[in-house]
């Protein structure tokens, strides 16, 4: 399964995660931070990628929350491919 997650105009964390949660179909539990992501994707199955597309606005507002999740999916322990496109 492909997921595309679209972030043009993302300015801030919960425009992120709102993003991730609504491409997702994540549950209104979800905790909306890196930890909470990092358990979710923990759970998918290997046969999923991820691409994060429009990622510049996103860089421009939150340049180290971004670079934190990128850091984060490439400590996950799964086979998940997930990227990231400007």
């Amino acid at each position: 399964m492909e997921y595309s997650i679209d972030l043009k105009n993302v300015a801030s964390t919960y425009d992120l995660h709102e993003a991730i949660k609504e491409t997702l179909d994540l549950p209104s539990y979800y905790g909306e931070n890196l930890d909470a992501l990092y358990d979710v994707l923990e759970e998918m199955s290997s046969d999923v990628t991820i691409n994060f597309v429009n990622c510049a606005d996103a860089y421009d507002s939150i340049e180290k929350y971004m670079e934190a999740l990128e850091e984060m999916c490439q400590e996950l322990d799964n086979d998940i491919e997930i990227n990231f496109y400007k």
